[in-house]
């Protein structure tokens, strides 16, 4: 099963009270716009107001289609379900803290959760089987060789042995 996930945009501001202030007075802004004109004016918001590049670099997207869980691990739970609580075309209506500051948030897209069905499936599972076999059996094998051949490390000797390889590469100088 698939979570639920959301295409989002958003701006980050400073986590400080005048970067909430700056952050609601965005949103009034946007808000004053409606929503079709605020989801094309977004990246300009981004643009003049986000003190994070690589978001800004992006109009304030962020890349791909993002999990609940994503999201809680990027900003912090709380973040996450805000982002969450917003439909489609919706700009947050107060700024929303996170780890990093706070935000204006602005759902662009969501996808339902889904099961996919076994045979969109088949292959990767039969694929993850294979390689969980090979790695069992390989790990099988090297068990057997160190029973069969053990290996003995004597750490004492290493500075001995480390010292006499210097000397000898000095001298085939």
């Amino acid at each position: 099963m698939l979570p639920e996930r959301r295409r989002l945009a958003m701006f980050q501001l400073a986590p400080t009270p005048e970067g909430r202030a700056l952050a609601q007075n965005t949103i009034d802004k946007l808000n004053a716009l409606g929503a079709q004109e605020a989801g094309k004016q977004f990246g300009r918001f981004v643009d003049r107001y986000s003190n994070d590049a690589a978001s800004r670099a992006r109009g304030g997207e962020l890349p791909g289609f993002v999990s609940r869980d994503e999201l809680a691990r990027d900003f912090g739970q709380h973040f996450a379900d805000e982002a969450f609580k917003l439909m489609v075309a919706e700009v947050s209506a107060a700024p929303v803290q996170s780890t990093k500051g706070w935000h204006v948030l602005f759902t662009i897209a969501k996808r339902d959760p889904y099961a996919r069905a076994y045979d969109e499936v088949a292959d990767e599972i039969r694929g993850r089987l294979v390689t969980q076999g090979r790695s069992q059996l390989f790990e099988q094998y090297l068990r057997d060789l160190r029973q069969r051949y053990p290996v003995a490390l004597y750490e004492e000797r290493l500075a001995d042995l480390a010292g006499r390889l210097a000397q000898s590469q000095g001298s085939n100088r």
